[in-house]
């Protein structure tokens, strides 16, 4: 039971750092593919304008194409606090801090807590993440720098 613990902690960590640096840019987002099922499914519980409560992508370039849009005038520090391992139900919980930032002007427009809820599977040997929900503290101030338009 260590040893898969173990391997999901460091896959987790891996890919928080990955996100971070790689995920937020259209020529780095492919990054992701080592990390996710093709068929990966994020829910997001947050409201976003136009959108159905919660917020749902399903598969994975569609949640490339979310992230990718959505970075276009925000940059994002993902910051894991703390990484909760279950071996047992192939899952992990991660407690985030995430700053956003202006990419013009450097400016912080948020930061706030959010706890990211992943399940885990195997796909040909490999830990993949099959889904993720995520929940974050201000949710409207959040899910607003994604409709920001570019200047």
């Amino acid at each position: 039971m260590t040893e898969i613990y173990e391997e999901i902690k460091a896959f987790m960590e891996a890919y928080c750092r990955d996100y971070d640096t790689l995920a937020q840019e259209a020529d780095t987002v492919d990054v992701l593919d080592k990390y996710c099922t093709p068929d990966f499914v994020s829910t997001a519980f947050m409201s976003m304008k136009g959108q159905s409560y919660p917020f749902c992508l399903e598969g994975l370039e569609a949640w490339k194409r979310f992230l990718v849009e959505g970075h276009k005038t925000v940059v994002e520090d993902f910051i894991p606090e703390d990484l909760f391992v279950d071996p047992l139900k192939m899952a992990a919980v991660a407690r985030l801090r995430i700053k956003k930032f202006d990419k013009q002007s450097g400016q912080q427009l948020l930061d706030a807590d959010a706890v990211g809820c992943y399940q885990l599977k195997r796909v040909d040997g490999h830990l993949r993440m099959s889904s993720l929900q995520f929940f974050t503290g201000d949710t409207s101030q959040f899910a607003g720098l994604y409709n920001r338009k570019k200047e």
